[in-house]
């Protein structure tokens, strides 16, 4: 855990693609939904690693 303790994973693509990040979470429960939520809207990393993992949601009509 030298490179980070926030470990990101997505098995959407091949190969999987993993990024560790330096977040400091060493007393934080990870099991907390409100705190993801939180950091995936706070956190820019973690924002646009989620936003490249998502499919984009497609539009009606096109």
């Amino acid at each position: 855990m030298d490179d980070g303790d926030l470990f990101l994973v997505t098995t959407r693509n091949e190969p999987p693609q993993i990024q560790q990040l330096r977040r400091g979470f060493r007393n934080v429960r990870l099991s907390d939904t409100n705190f993801l939520r939180s950091l995936a809207r706070k956190d820019s990393d973690v924002a646009k690693f989620i936003a490249q993992a998502t499919p984009p949601v497609p539009i009606r009509g096109l």
